[in-house]
């Protein structure tokens, strides 16, 4: 009977205890607790994301390897930084055929700026020398002609003339030096100009539809010359 009652009090007191007892916390690291949030903090996965996804990563690497165990959600890391990579790439592609498509639009503008373009160019430069308001030039229509090797042409022109009203005339530019005692010579342009005596637009329409130039392309290389005063364009 003793040792029943003896056995009985035993076991209540380990009841008592045991019921007294509590598990120990476990303790989260604030740093793993933190690159934890940031990773979470990252969802959807854009360009923009770049330098807080570096930071993360760099930030976990000086981690200890109890510190790095305390970040469950490592994996979701991973494929942040496979999703900006391929996202990199995409982009560098995309910037890659734009740089290309840029320079192909550039060369085939080139293309169009032959030589017999730019000396339409450089006569249209050339009549500002010679104009008492250069600004006031207009090309109304031109007709190109080439022989032996010599450029020449005729520019149906309107502009402002000293007493304030407007002239229209045919000049002819032409890089053939045997006229350089007759027309004036440009300086800038080392082209000659001369001042027609009859205005013949008529003539000059027909000439212009036949003489095989594109004048559209003159017509732009000449708006680029007027957009940025590069003469070296036209070299």
């Amino acid at each position: 009977m003793k040792r029943c009652f003896i056995s009985a009090v035993f076991i209540c007191l380990l009841a008592c205890c045991s019921c007294g007892s509590t598990e120990p916390a476990v303790s989260v690291d604030p740093v793993s607790e933190k690159v934890s949030n940031d990773i979470s903090s990252i969802g959807e996965v854009t360009i923009e994301d770049k330098e807080l996804i570096e930071t993360i990563e760099k930030t976990y690497s000086t981690l200890t390897d109890r510190q790095k165990e305390g970040v469950s959600n490592y994996a979701d890391l991973l494929n942040a930084r496979d999703e900006l990579n391929r996202i990199i790439k995409e982009d560098e592609a995309k910037q890659a055929k734009a740089e290309e498509k840029a320079k192909a639009e550039e060369q085939a503008k080139k293309n169009r700026y032959t030589a017999d373009v730019k000396f339409c160019v450089k006569a249209f430069v050339s009549l500002q020398e010679v104009l008492k308001n250069p600004d006031s030039l207009q090309i109304n229509d031109f007709a190109y002609s080439k022989y032996e090797g010599k450029r020449t042409i005729r520019i149906d022109t309107s502009a402002q003339n000293g007493f304030g009203g407007t002239n229209r005339d045919v000049i002819e530019v032409t890089d053939d030096s045997m006229f350089a005692t007759l027309y004036y010579k440009c300086v800038q342009t080392n082209l000659y100009v001369k001042k027609s005596d009859i205005y013949d637009t008529d003539s000059v329409a027909i000439f212009s539809k036949t003489d095989g130039i594109d004048h559209e392309a003159v017509y732009d290389l000449y708006d680029e010359y007027k957009q940025t005063g590069d003469f070296s364009i036209l070299q």
